[in-house]
């Protein structure tokens, strides 16, 4: 038992290392410009090891970029839900997204500059999400849009 939680461990250790040598790979050469064989070296490792963590280049950006937009709706979710009315809850996610932007720049800046690179198709974990977002996490926060043929401009006094 304890052999198997070191080795869970190790791979999640190994597998945080490959995530944040590839997020300082892909932002100095960019998603296309950089190789599995470039990250290998630079974490001094096999390319082959790295396909025991992922199964591929692809698979390593879609992690960083789903961490980045969880931290980011998370710390979004937290700023609003401790906010009052409407305004204040606007504000504070703005505050939020302006101050993750500055914080977290390597994965701030992937988020913007590969999501291009992704590929359309099956994530690395399942079928495409439903066009709509369904999330309960997200509903606490977004409120549903209205479908046009309902939604009325307010009119000014």
């Amino acid at each position: 038992m304890a052999a198997t939680i070191v080795a869970t461990h190790e791979r999640a250790t190994a597998a945080e290392r490959i995530l944040r040598a590839a997020m300082i790979l892909f932002r100095e050469r960019g998603y296309h410009g950089s190789s599995m064989r470039t990250l290998a070296r630079a974490l001094r490792m096999e390319a082959a090891s790295l396909y025991y963590h992922f199964r591929s280049k692809q698979e390593i950006l879609f992690a960083i970029l789903d961490r980045t937009l969880d931290d980011l709706l998370a710390g979004v979710g937290r700023a609003v839900a401790s906010a009052d009315g409407p305004e204040a809850r606007l504000r504070a996610a703005v505050r939020f997204h302006v101050l993750f932007r500055t914080d977290s720049q390597h994965q701030a800046f992937l988020s913007h500059s590969e999501l291009r690179s992704l590929t359309r198709g099956q994530p690395p974990d399942g079928p495409d999400p439903p066009a709509t977002n369904t999330s309960a996490s997200s509903a606490a926060f977004w409120p549903p849009v209205p479908a046009p043929a309902s939604f009325r401009w307010p009119t000014c006094a």
